[in-house]
């Protein structure tokens, strides 16, 4: 009687490579029949980060091609342009006080010229940009 079917009450003998109890493990690893994956005889794949550039083309090519130069890979930066923050607000007088005011602002000047300066200047020192939208 096999190890695996030793606990069963009614099992037939047989041997261990033709034990239906085993033949119903299911390996992962190889994606096969017969035994578990914890017990795969296949060693397993292990990852490995590439150095050169030459590790990317296959043996072969290598031999092949007669390659027995070594290129270091550099890792590839790419730094993505900072997104520009909009400040949306309307063209129109009674807004931009609004906002300043509420910003901590005082407004001083009447001159709608100065209001859109002083809030260009607010936009700025907070790293916004002022867009102008429609309110209809």
């Amino acid at each position: 009687m096999c190890r695996h079917c030793a606990h069963l009450r009614f099992s037939s003998q047989h041997t261990e490579a033709d034990c239906p109890y085993a033949q119903a493990f299911y390996c992962a690893h190889c994606s096969d029949y017969g035994h578990q994956t914890s017990t795969c005889p296949t060693p397993p794949t292990i990852y490995v980060q590439p150095q050169f550039v030459e590790q990317l083309i296959p043996t072969h090519l290598l031999s092949k091609y007669n390659v027995s130069t070594v290129t270091s890979l550099r890792p590839v930066t790419t730094a993505a342009a900072p997104t520009k923050a909009f400040l949306e607000l309307p063209d129109d007088d009674t807004m931009i006080r609004k906002y300043l005011a509420n910003q901590g602002y005082k407004t001083f000047s009447s001159k709608a010229k100065e209001l859109r300066k002083e809030l260009e200047a607010h936009c700025e020192k907070v790293g916004l940009v002022w867009k102008k939208i429609d309110m209809f």
